[in-house]
């Protein structure tokens, strides 16, 4: 939904600075909040040096398996971060650019339930 006004918004025109310069700020705050939020989970560093320290290596392993699932894991940090991008990508240069699926007014919506038919005559 705000792709689509986005994208409407700036169709035809060189860019939209402002905008852009506001979802890189908003982008900015999101993922520093989110990094002290995740900051506050395990410190993996400090589990796997006690572990090892220890020479408990079964543990330091399976402790350094949660933290390479956790890192390559699709989540919603670098989900929501791509789609920001996305947005902030949308607010540059649009003239000539367009994708007739992202732009959906009431005519197209109504459009949408057409059938194909035959055509009464070649063109």
């Amino acid at each position: 939904m705000i792709e689509g006004l986005i994208i409407a918004l700036n169709m035809g025109k060189e860019g939209n600075i402002p905008l852009k310069n506001q979802l890189v700020s908003m982008k900015n705050r999101l993922v520093k909040q989110i990094s002290k939020n995740m900051s506050k989970e395990t410190d993996y560093g400090v589990s796997i040096r006690k572990a090892l320290e220890n020479k408990d290596f079964q543990s330091g392993i399976e402790i350094a398996a949660v933290m390479c699932r956790k890192y390559f894991s699709d989540d919603s940090t670098t989900d929501l971060e791509k789609r920001i991008s996305q947005l902030i990508n949308l607010c540059g240069d649009l003239r000539g650019k367009y994708s007739i699926g992202q732009i959906k007014s009431n005519k197209m919506a109504i459009a949408q339930t057409a059938v194909e038919s035959k055509l009464d005559k070649e063109v």
